[in-house]
């Protein structure tokens, strides 16, 4: 089949209206049905960001896998920072890894993991000096969904932060916190 539409980048602000206007078979009810995620892409993404509290910014952003149309991140978002972003790393539908930026500095600092695909965290893991590595972790090492034991870095390698946000596909121009994309103004969405 031929592409219906090629090319199309559309951003409408928080509190914009947009007509579709064009000739038939122009692509206006592909344009939508695409939003309202009746159909699926066939390549690039969609990216739905939600004003939750109608004060004219947006709160939460969601986008969405262009072959499944499944959700595989999405970011809160309080200000023009992201505060805590949920991520589906192993492509099963559900949110594996849930990070965090604790302290409000721009970084996160802080994930909780679902290793073992049953809806549980089973590791929580800090960042508590700021170098971008994990210090300490609680973990659940049987499963039970109780943390069990403590580790700290002067104990294993716990990983970094960097390794977790590596997940996000660069071409997403993800944002400045991870330290590796380019910046975009999140209150545009």
């Amino acid at each position: 089949a031929l592409p219906v539409l090629q090319g199309l980048s559309l951003r409408v602000r928080c509190g914009e209206t947009l007509a579709l206007s064009g000739a038939s078979g122009a692509g206006k009810s592909t344009v939508l049905k695409l939003i309202s995620r009746l159909f699926d892409p066939q390549s690039g993404s969609i990216r739905i960001a939600e004003d939750l509290d109608d004060d004219g910014t947006v709160d939460l952003a969601t986008f969405h896998d262009p072959v499944s149309g499944a959700p595989v991140r999405q970011d809160t978002i309080e200000g023009n920072a992201i505060t805590e972003t949920l991520l589906d790393v192993n492509g099963d539908g559900d949110a594996d890894v849930l990070l965090i930026d604790s302290n409000g500095d721009g970084r996160f600092d802080t994930a909780m993991l679902d290793s073992d695909a049953d809806g549980r965290v089973n590791a929580t893991l800090v960042d508590t000096d700021g170098d971008g590595r994990f210090d300490l972790g609680q973990l659940d090492s049987n499963g039970d969904g109780d943390y069990d034991t403590v580790a700290t870095s002067a104990d294993t390698d716990l990983g970094s932060i960097e390794s977790l946000e590596s997940t996000i596909p660069a071409d997403d121009n993800y944002h400045a916190q991870a330290g590796t994309y380019p910046a975009e103004s999140h209150s545009d969405l």
